[in-house]
């Protein structure tokens, strides 16, 4: 195994290599003696300018040609002292001495010439140039001893679908690495991830360079259901697994493009009876609760805090607050993004400005917003909705947290939750905190629905008089009647045995294990 120093290769044929050698040692000799290369390449024009024009166009086809020794009259011109200015201003030839004299006493040339090496670089190794074929930033392992694969398909904005699973992945401890298909995600997170094992590729045929050189590769595992997950679906030989990014009711959470995949890893018992509830047959998915790894320390937590509960859920609910009640409450506001179609459309967002001012308007609550990465993307005039709220509210009053903050950590800071219909609800859950969404009834939206209905254990509000009436009720004056049902509903959506044994990182094991080596015909 190699020592563990990051870098970067790009996959290329052979006949690739071979066409820019001639370029390759030109940029060699440049960066290692621009002075001579500058100089060198001045004779040459010269040169040229004398040559046949069938010899010049040999030359720059790359055929191996004698050069002519210069003609005397050429040089001849620069040598005088009194002609040098002259020859500068009259004649195309006069850049020669203006580039080769000066460098000598004051080390001009490496000043002057380091902008044009600078631009140099980008036409042949630049990171911001997109590859044509894929390309690694490796720190630990090699291709062949990858067990398992994390596919990232989404494009600009969908970073967090899989960077909340590392930390868990790593807990496998297994080989493994993040499959990115877009280019500007794969750029944004490179330099962020120096000890994460990375691969771009975007095309099918650079998927395929990359899959067949992993030996050892046994599982895959899908955050989101793109297209080109088809790209890796073909290959049988894998266990292909879907662990998504979130647990929600949204329609996306349920539908028949999950059928193929050979299992569908789920938070809880809530997945599971939401394709139960589908309309369309289920029977052959086979479905395995891991729970929610990455609210492990939170669900431990939650164990305990129930485990020592009294019969009585109000007393829970009040040991929960933080502050005393002479202190302003706090909340946190995680709207949703405005969704891929209209019958998916679960946000807030129209209203989010009228609802921060209504809960701070008398300074009897401060909080924090958070807008989901991907708000604006179909709705553009959302994109500066944040900008909005920064100049609107003074940031003491509401805090604007930065999209790409995961948004637990902001759970043990606040007292209750204002959300759309989204997977922030199941994870804030483990707070056993009170929960108020946004429900639009009005609009014909689609939804996966379990055996639970969100407001059973949520307060609904569809106005903002609504929600104000309710935090009144609900935070102000104690009266907490759907602490209970919280506390059943946790349970449900999140396992809470299988999320704190570590059933995510059992998984990849079993299914690394029981995956069948690549054939022969694919290595």
């Amino acid at each position: 195994m190699k020592a563990a120093v990051t870098h970067r290769t790009s996959i290329h044929f052979e006949n690739q290599r071979e066409n820019e050698m001639p370029a390759m040692r030109k940029l060699r000799k440049l960066l290692r003696s621009p002075g001579k290369f500058f100089e060198d390449a001045a004779r040459n024009r010269k040169t040229l300018a004398n040559l046949e024009p069938s010899t010049r166009k040999s030359l720059a086809s790359g055929e191996d040609t004698n050069l002519p020794a210069l003609k005397p009259a050429a040089p001849k011109v620069s040598p005088p002292k009194s002609a040098a200015p002259k020859a500068v201003a009259s004649k195309p030839t006069a850049p020669k001495p203006i580039v080769v004299k000066p460098a000598a006493p004051k080390l001009p040339v490496p000043v002057s010439e380091a902008p044009k090496i600078a631009q140099m670089k980008p036409t042949n190794k630049s990171p911001a140039k997109k590859p044509v074929g894929p390309e690694l930033n490796f720190s630990r392992f090699e291709l062949p001893d990858i067990r398992f694969l994390i596919h990232a398909g989404d494009g600009v904005g969908s970073e967090f679908q899989f960077l909340n699973w590392l930390p868990e992945a790593q807990h496998a401890y297994q080989n493994y690495a993040v499959l990115i298909r877009s280019w500007e995600v794969y750029v944004a997170v490179r330099d962020g991830l120096p000890t994460c094992n990375l691969i771009y590729a975007s095309a099918a045929y650079a998927v395929e360079q990359v899959v067949t050189r992993m030996r050892s590769l046994g599982l895959v595992l899908y955050v989101s259901n793109t297209g080109n997950n088809i790209h890796l679906l073909r290959y049988n030989h894998l266990t292909h697994a879907f662990i998504g990014h979130g647990d929600s009711e949204k329609s996306a959470s349920c539908h028949k493009f999950f059928r193929v995949y050979d299992e569908i890893w789920v938070s809880g018992q809530a997945h599971i009876d939401r394709f139960s509830n589908a309309n369309f047959d289920t029977r052959h998915v086979n479905f395995v609760r891991v729970g929610r790894s990455s609210l492990r320390p939170q669900v431990t937590s939650a164990i305990a805090k129930i485990k020592k509960s009294e019969p009585r859920d109000s007393r829970l609910a009040q040991e929960l607050r933080e502050e005393p009640k002479d202190l302003l409450r706090r909340f946190l506001y995680l709207p949703t993004w405005e969704g891929a179609f209209d019958d998916s459309s679960y946000a807030s967002l129209e209203h989010t400005e009228n609802i921060l001012e209504r809960l701070c308007e008398k300074g009897q609550y401060r909080g924090a917003i958070k807008f989901h990465p991907t708000t604006g993307k179909r709705v553009t005039h959302f994109i500066d909705l944040e900008t909005k709220i920064h100049a609107r509210f003074d940031q003491k009053h509401v805090q604007v947290i930065p999209r790409s903050t995961p948004h637990i950590d902001a759970y043990g800071y606040v007292d209750f939750l204002i959300a759309d219909i989204s997977s922030v609800i199941t994870d804030f859950l483990v707070t056993l905190k009170p929960i108020f969404i946004y429900w639009p009834g009005f609009k014909n939206l689609r939804m996966a629905e379990s055996k639970f209905s969100i407001r059973d254990y949520c307060y609904s509000f569809s106005t903002i008089e609504e929600l104000k009436s309710l935090v009144q009720r609900v935070i102000a004056e104690d009266d907490d009647d759907l602490f209970a049902m919280r506390k059943m509903a946790l349970d449900y959506y999140i396992d809470l045995n299988a999320t704190d044994s570590g059933a995510f990182q059992r998984q990849i094991l079993q299914a690394c294990e029981r995956s069948p080596i690549a054939p022969d015909q694919l290595i």
